[in-house]
Parts: structure tokens; sequence; C-alpha cells
């Protein structure tokens, strides 16, 4: 069984809509404790000392995994060391999104290594997604 460990890339990049907590996607979420960290050589904010509500966090937070999460992918794969979250696609059935977790992650090699081997591992397609646009960058795996 996988933990997120120090890991806290959905509650930064993911958008919430729940009464108990309305956050806009790629904004920190208030209730997590982050470190700043150098991951790939990047300074970024996606590992921490996690979630200080999480025994009471909303059912949207409590209910979300990323797909390294549900076993996908190897350990080098969790979001905060190759720099990309991948979760189920929302607008495309039966396919996985790449959200780069900064600018051009998915063109490193951790990042390229990480979606392939998800994508495989899930038999199904994988969306990239661009960084700052929100818009489709490329498709890997077959449909």
């Amino acid at each position: 069984m996988r933990s997120c460990g120090d890991c806290v890339a959905c509650c930064i990049y993911l958008r919430i809509e729940d009464p108990e907590l309305d956050k806009e996607g790629m904004r920190h979420c208030p209730h997590v404790a982050t470190d700043e960290a150098e991951i790939l050589g990047k300074r970024v904010c996606y590992t921490g000392r996690g979630c200080t509500i999480h025994e009471k966090k909303p059912k949207t937070c409590a209910g979300y995994q990323c797909e390294w999460l549900k076993g996908h992918g190897v350990d080098a794969d969790r979001p905060d060391r190759c720099g990309i979250l991948v979760d189920r696609s929302k607008g495309i059935e039966n396919a996985i999104e790449c959200k780069p977790l900064w600018d051009r992650a998915f063109d490193e090699p951790a990042g390229r290594s990480a979606i392939e081997r998800i994508s495989q591992s899930t038999g199904e397609p994988a969306l990239v997604i661009s960084f700052y646009e929100r818009h489709l960058v490329r498709v890997v795996g077959r449909a």
C-alpha cells in the first residue's frame, strides 16, 4: 500500500469545489503545510508536512487518489519526484490526465518516463496538459 509521504502536489494543483473548501487550481491550500524543496533542479513547494486538518478534511480531498497512489508506475513516479500529477480525466472517459507541476516537466526524462509507465500500467492513453494555458499538448499511448 502506497502513501503520499511528503508529496502534497494535489493540495496545490487541484481545484476543489466543495462547500467546506473552495480552492482554485494551482493555488496553495490554506490547510497544507509545505516546505520549499529542490526537485529535479527546480525550487518548488510540492513536498511538505501534509494537511493540517487531515482528520477532518473535506470529502473531495479525503477521497482523492492520484494514479501513482492507486499503484500505477514506480516509486520514482510519485508526483513530487517526477514533476507530473496523473489522475483520471474528467472530460474524456478511459483516459488519464497528466498535469505538470512546473513548466515543461513533461519534457524532462523523469516526467516522460512517468507518463509512459503510468499510461502503460493503466492501459489508457495519457492526455498531457500544459502548465500555463491548460490545453492538451500531446497524447501518449493508444486510445
